[in-house]
């Protein structure tokens, strides 16, 4: 929940400096995917690659590798009980910082 609520934060912001860059709303961007961003300006790809650099730093410091960040965030599509456990610890960490 932690490193979600980091990656979020950092996610949040290059959309926006992307969006800034483009002019209009981003395309997908996947980090396990270059292509995704293969496509945008010089600025915009630094961006991306930056936040994907610091999410997976964010995942690693969190204790997971990126696998497992990553099957944990897949299953939460699908797994209500495990989305209702992660938005909880998410409203306990918010709460903290209050």
């Amino acid at each position: 929940a932690r490193a979600l609520l980091k990656i979020e934060s950092y996610r949040q912001q290059a959309y926006q400096n992307i969006q800034q860059i483009l002019g209009k709303t981003p395309p997908e961007i996947a980090c396990h995917r270059r292509e995704t961003f293969n496509n945008l300006p010089t600025e915009a790809q630094k961006i991306a690659v930056s936040y994907c650099r610091n999410s997976i730093s964010i995942v690693e410091n969190s204790g997971l590798s990126r696998s497992q960040f990553n099957d944990i965030t897949r299953r939460l599509r699908s797994d209500q009980s495990l989305k209702e456990r992660v938005q909880n610890a998410i409203i306990r960490i918010q709460r903290e910082k209050k």
